[in-house]
C-alpha cells in the first residue's frame, strides 16, 4: 500500500503504511529505505537519513539507502558524510549517472558553503542576509543622472496644445 502511495505522490500516505510495515517486522530493510524515500519526497531529511542508517544497519551495503542517506545528509548540510554515502556507492556502480550528479551538487554546495564560512569569518560585521553590492569596474560603462531640460514649444504655434485628460 505505501508504494501505491508513493505511484499517487501522496509521501504522507506513504510513511503511513511503511511505519505499519516496520511495526509488523522491525527486521525488513525494505520498509526504513522506502520511508525514507517518503521522508526525502517531504524534504523531512532528519527522518529520512535516520530511515537510510537503520536500513543500512540491518542490510550492509544496501546502496539505495546510502544514495537516500547521503541525499539527505547533503539537505542538511553535512557534506562530508554525503560525500562518503556517494562514493561508496561509486565504488560498486562507477557508472552510477544519478550518484554521480547527487556526488557534484554536493561538493558545489560544500564549497559554496565553505566559501560562506570564511567570508563570514574574514567580515564578520556583515549580517548574513545583506547581499553583495558591488562596484563597477572600470571597464564597464557608468550611467551619471543628468537634468533634461525641455525645449519651448513656442515655435510650433499657439493653437497647438495638448488636450486635456480627464
Amino acid at each position: 500500500m505505501g508504494n501505491e502511495a508513493v505511484k499517487a505522490k501522496d509521501y504522507s500516505e506513504a510513511v503511513y503504511h511503511y511505519t505499519n510495515s516496520i511495526k509488523h517486522d522491525p527486521n525488513e530493510p525494505f520498509s526504513y529505505a522506502n520511508r525514507s524515500m517518503a521522508y526525502l519526497k517531504q524534504k523531512i531529511y532528519t527522518n529520512a537519513a535516520a530511515d537510510a542508517t537503520k536500513a543500512i544497519e540491518l542490510k550492509p551495503g544496501y546502496l539505495k539507502a546510502h544514495h537516500r542517506r547521503g541525499k539527505a545528509l547533503s539537505n542538511l548540510d553535512r557534506f562530508e558524510e554525503a560525500i562518503k554515502d556517494f562514493q561508496y556507492i561509486l565504488e560498486e556502480e562507477p557508472d552510477n549517472k544519478d550518484v554521480n550528479k547527487d556526488l557534484q551538487d554536493c561538493r558545489v554546495k560544500a564549497n559554496k558553503a565553505a566559501r560562506m564560512a570564511k567570508e563570514k569569518e574574514e567580515n564578520p560585521d556583515k549580517s548574513a542576509d545583506s547581499k553583495k553590492v558591488e562596484k563597477p569596474k572600470s571597464s564597464e560603462k557608468q550611467f551619471k543622472r543628468i537634468a533634461i531640460e525641455e525645449d519651448s514649444d513656442e515655435e510650433e504655434g499657439e493653437d497647438e496644445q495638448d488636450e486635456a485628460v480627464s
